[in-house]
């Protein structure tokens, strides 16, 4: 099942690296202002946000550690709800331009892309947690395993 959830969260985040990228090569004049909570230019934002992600995505392929994986899958999603409780602050109302100018060619609302993200954002917090959960409690020799387990931890 942690095989199928990382192989999600690769797909997930090349398409919206993917997007991202794409915007950033655009020509739209939004891509010249500042973003509300980082102030730097849109463009930047958008590069280094699918940076991360292609980050992500190399270590959830490469990593040895499963754990290591997951850590790296929750890192980035603690950053977007960072980034989101920033924007709502700073700029109330206004949409979340994560995926940049792309966006505007989908058939759907801001709001439902807004709701869709939200969702991705929650799936990959829930389900990483669930599986670091799962990791702590399976290592023989961790604390967490050992109380479980109630033997005593070594040290």
């Amino acid at each position: 099942m942690l095989t199928w959830y990382l192989r999600s969260v690769v797909v997930i985040l090349s398409i919206t690296a993917f997007a991202k990228i794409w915007s950033a090569a655009g020509s739209a004049k939004i891509l010249t202002l500042p973003d509300p909570v980082l102030d730097i230019q849109n463009k930047v934002v958008l590069i280094l946000a699918a940076g991360l992600e292609i980050l992500v995505i190399a270590i959830a392929i490469q990593a040895r550690s499963d754990f290591t994986k997951l850590i790296a899958v929750m890192a980035l999603a603690l950053d977007f709800v960072i980034y989101r409780i920033g924007l709502n602050h700073m700029a109330f109302g206004q949409p979340c331009p994560c995926l940049g100018t792309i966006t505007d060619r989908l058939p759907f609302s801001h709001r439902t892309i807004n709701g869709v993200l939200e969702a991705t954002i929650c799936y990959f917090i829930v389900g990483s947690m669930l599986f670091i959960g799962r990791e702590l409690v399976l290592r023989k020799d961790g604390a967490v395993g050992q109380l479980l387990r109630g033997t005593k931890a070594r040290g």
